[in-house]
């Protein structure tokens, strides 16, 4: 950040084709202390001609020209460089629709011409060029992340503070078989199953409203059409002042982890399904001989009804004849 903008050489574009209100703007510059370049446009052609070749700090733009509107030199300044340029829009006209409109396409403030002064010029610079560098550091910050997420062997992302993906590493698009672009904000939702569409997004957006890590499990459909099960999780990233400025998340295949799980799941249901409904009188127990489960036949057997949970017995030593015992011990002994 900048401790005081009045420390930094400042390259400034002003652009303003009335000379009354040009001579205005310099006059209040100049009773700064500011350390200022000043590049002076007249029209949008002429500033169209400086921002390919020269590059600026920030940008004083009057909103209506001569040759065109102000807001249509917008983008193009935003854009002349790789790092952040504030745009402070001036003018007379006080519409709020315009006002909103600019605002929405990036201007960092806008300022009436009739009541602009030293003090409220500098302070709107001072918290430009502190946002700008702020700015700066965190497209670094995303860069190394980015940079840093193309060689996990996961799938890798990065989601703005409320929710919306705003990067997607070569392996998710490689994975799924469409572009980057097509699946940023909530576009990689269409590669969710559909049965898993709902669990998701609730599970998310309770992390992205609570600030709170995500863990969830959810298919994805890659390019061949096949789903295939992901571990993924999510972690907020904070600033200095606790503020979430992104989400980082990663996709980890567990495909045949989860269809082992499946199977013995099945597996298990269906064991319960054959013990429940085996005509035969069945219990299982554990190696000291203590009854945990008797089946409906077995209850019915030993005289209970079949919706009794639990047997009296509490060992099967009660139940067998008293020349087993030693057998029996010796089978429960070899299963230690």
């Amino acid at each position: 950040m900048f401790d005081s903008i009045s420390e930094k050489i400042i390259t400034l574009l002003l652009v303003e084709d009335d000379d009354v209100d040009l001579e205005k703007i310099l006059r209040l510059l100049r009773k700064t202390s500011l350390k200022l370049t000043i590049i002076e446009s007249m029209s949008a052609a002429q500033t169209l001609a400086l921002i390919n070749s020269h590059q600026f700090d920030c940008a004083i733009l009057d909103y209506q020209l001569k040759d065109a509107l102000g807001s249509d030199l917008i983008a193009k300044i935003k854009s002349h460089k790789n790092a952040p340029t504030p745009i402070i829009m001036v003018s007379g006209n006080s519409d709020e629709r315009i006002i909103a409109d600019v605002m929405r396409d990036g201007v960092f403030d806008y300022l009436p011409k009739r009541s602009l002064n030293v003090e409220q010029l500098i302070k709107t610079l001072q918290a430009s060029l502190d946002w700008a560098e702020s700015e700066r550091l965190l497209r670094e910050d995303r860069a190394r992340f980015n940079q840093l997420a193309e060689g996990l062997p996961q799938l890798a992302w990065t989601c703005l503070p409320d929710g919306r993906c705003d990067f997607l590493n070569r392996r998710w698009c490689s994975f799924t078989g469409i572009n980057e672009k097509e699946q940023l904000d909530y576009g990689w939702l269409q590669q969710v199953h559909p049965d898993d569409h709902e669990k998701l997004m609730q599970t998310w957006m309770s992390s992205v409203n609570n600030g709170t890590e995500m863990y969830v499990i959810f298919r994805i459909r890659g390019q061949s059409g096949e789903y295939r099960w992901f571990d993924t999780r999510a972690i907020p990233q904070r600033n200095d002042k606790g503020d979430i400025i992104r989400w980082l998340g990663s996709n980890t295949d567990i495909t045949d982890i989860e269809l082992t799980r499946q199977a013995l799941t099945n597996s298990e249901q269906l064991f319960h399904t054959a013990f429940d409904y085996a005509p035969l009188g069945m219990m299982m127990s554990n190696i000291d001989g203590v009854i945990i489960q008797a089946n409906p036949a077995l209850r019915q057997l030993l005289g209970y009804s079949c919706e009794s949970e639990h047997l009296l017995i509490p060992t099967l030593f009660e139940l067998i004849h008293h020349d087993d015992f030693s057998n029996t011990q010796f089978q429960l002994e070899k299963l230690r």
